[in-house]
């Protein structure tokens, strides 16, 4: 199943089966997107539908059902619901949100960055929307925008991991690995038990023949998640850079990474 990015709370108590006349919006739309996170997304949508009956003209409901029915993969219904949000209020963050992940998964991805943009244009102080566009500028091998993206979410909430770690992908894929290091070590930073932090920063170290560090992160790598294959890859191909082929200290990795299943 796939989950929107966006949160809402949970308001008032709603019977499944029906909506209670004078009902506020508000109350029928957040409760229904609640019910969706929970993964609900057949009663939310069969609340919707009896709220829509009366309640015809509003945007925030239809854009709630189809994010219920982008959530059962019911693109089709989810387009349609969303476009009518849409055209109800064209100033619909969610709405724009919402369609701009089903035009991504039908690989639609200009599609996509239009309707991320609109969510932006709205929304400005999201980033999660400027997260999705960045990773869709990521994909289109367009790294200043990703970038500006991932820099702008971290500038709203710099506290969530993933902006730092997709901002840091891209300026490795670019060869700035001094940027691309800094973003890793605040990776670190944020959650010092986080694994894929120290390859992460181990892979940059390598790429820029700091073998002592990277052979330390990888080393980390593999005392927090010892069953983890790439940790003695990593530290091998780290070994044979620093030592040369065949080394005693990568053959012995290598042998560990073989009977976890690696295979050159």
């Amino acid at each position: 199943m796939r989950v929107a990015l966006e949160f809402f709370l949970a308001f008032g108590l709603l019977s499944l089966s029906a909506v209670p006349a004078g009902l506020c919006a508000d109350a029928a739309v957040t409760k229904a997107n609640a019910m969706v996170l929970k993964g609900e997304a057949h009663p939310a949508i069969k609340l919707l539908n009896t709220y829509i009956k009366t309640h015809p003209k509003d945007a925030d409901a239809y854009a709630a059902r189809g994010s219920a029915y982008r959530f059962i993969e019911n693109d089709a219904l989810a387009l349609k619901d969303l476009s009518k949000a849409i055209e109800l209020n064209p100033h619909c963050a969610q709405a724009y949100f919402e369609r701009a992940m089903c035009y991504s998964g039908k690989n639609q991805l200009q599609k996509s960055i239009s309707d991320y943009s609109k969510a932006i244009e709205s929304n400005p102080k999201n980033p999660e929307y400027l997260g999705n566009r960045g990773m869709l500028y990521k994909t289109l091998k367009q790294p200043d925008k990703a970038v500006a993206d991932f820099s702008k979410a971290i500038e709203i909430d710099p506290k969530p991991r993933w902006a730092y770690v997709q901002r840091g992908i891209v300026y490795q894929e670019n060869n700035k690995l001094d940027a691309a290091l800094a973003d890793f070590n605040k990776i670190a930073e944020l959650d010092p038990s986080d694994f894929n932090a120290y390859e992460l920063r181990g892979k940059c170290e390598l790429a820029k023949k700091d073998y002592e560090a990277a052979l330390k992160d990888f080393t980390k790598v593999i005392e927090l998640e010892p069953d983890y294959m790439g940790g003695y890859v990593y530290r091998a191909r780290t070994n044979d850079a620093k030592l040369g082929k065949n080394s005693k200290a990568a053959l012995a990795d290598w042998t560990i990474a073989r009977k976890k299943g690696y295979t050159p």
